[in-house]
């Protein structure tokens, strides 16, 4: 079973990644609409408005366990994939819609 787990992890981490993407993605439409007032204080009601977005931390962090827990790879394969969650969990947290307002504009 437990040389499943990095399997699970490389899922676990895509559906993580494809869901950051996409809330960020809404975020930055949410900004286009907006005007005046409500751009400049964008940050704040982001923060408000989206603050379910921080618990896809919470299987990225299982992620990095199973990834670190897996049995039968090799030990840069667990470090990689271990790498790619500990970069997502991060990910979380940064604001990737200013990113994406940055480019279209």
């Amino acid at each position: 079973m437990r040389r499943y787990f990095l399997i699970y992890s490389i899922w676990l981490s895509a559906i993580c990644i494809i869901t950051t993407v996409v809330v960020n993605v809404w975020i930055a439409q949410t900004y286009f609409e907006a005007t005046g007032k409500r751009q400049a204080f964008f940050d704040l009601h982001a923060a408000v408005e989206y603050v379910w977005r921080y618990y896809v931390a919470i299987p990225s962090i299982l992620a990095l366990v199973l990834a670190f827990s897996s049995k039968g790879h090799s030990f840069r394969q667990r470090l990689i994939v271990a790498l790619v969650g500990a970069v997502l969990f991060i990910l979380v947290f940064a604001k990737l819609w200013r990113l994406f307002v940055w480019i279209a504009e």
